[in-house]
């Protein structure tokens, strides 16, 4: 199982490019030069790739699909609030966070606040993230402290060795 488990990075890297490849070529190549180009990008890039100090906890992943899906639906209700108003009024309001984690981990936190309904990440530092809200009455800080927080449990520190 361990074997399996060291193996799956690569095997997701190598669908990826695969999958890339595939689609840039728009199915022009043939099976032997995708399968050989993806497998060559795939031991360059875990070559000279740096390693990996955090890795993905896949039961925080679970529990956060759930929270996540559940928070934007409330979200996408509020800014239908706002729309379907007569008179719209907006007062926008910028909320800076601070970030701890590793240039990915923040990025990943930025694409997650970007996705939810009424937010957006508007600059990512090394150890800040600013966050537009649509709309100070969509504000929760709350809400974005939890999800934060959710974000930062889905990745720990990678074991050295087995």
């Amino acid at each position: 199982m361990r074997l399996l488990l060291s193996f799956f990075p690569f095997i997701v890297h190598f669908t990826l490019f695969l999958g890339t490849l595939y689609a840039l070529g728009e199915g022009r190549f043939g099976l032997v030069t995708l399968l050989l180009c993806a497998s060559g990008l795939t031991l360059i890039y875990h070559f000279i790739s740096p390693k990996h100090t955090y890795q993905l906890r896949l039961g925080n992943l679970v529990r956060f699909i759930p929270f996540f899906l559940y928070h934007s639906f409330l979200g996408a209700l509020g800014v239908a609030k706002l729309i379907l108003k007569r008179h719209i009024a907006l007062s926008p309001h910028y909320h800076t966070l601070p970030l701890h984690g590793t240039p990915a981990t923040n990025a990943i936190t930025a694409n997650i606040f970007s996705l939810m309904p009424g937010t957006l990440s508007v600059e990512i530092r090394p150890a800040s993230l600013t966050l537009h809200i649509l709309d100070i009455s969509l504000f929760d800080e709350a809400l974005i402290r939890q999800t934060h927080q959710k974000l930062e449990a889905l990745f720990s520190p990678a074991r050295r060795g087995f």
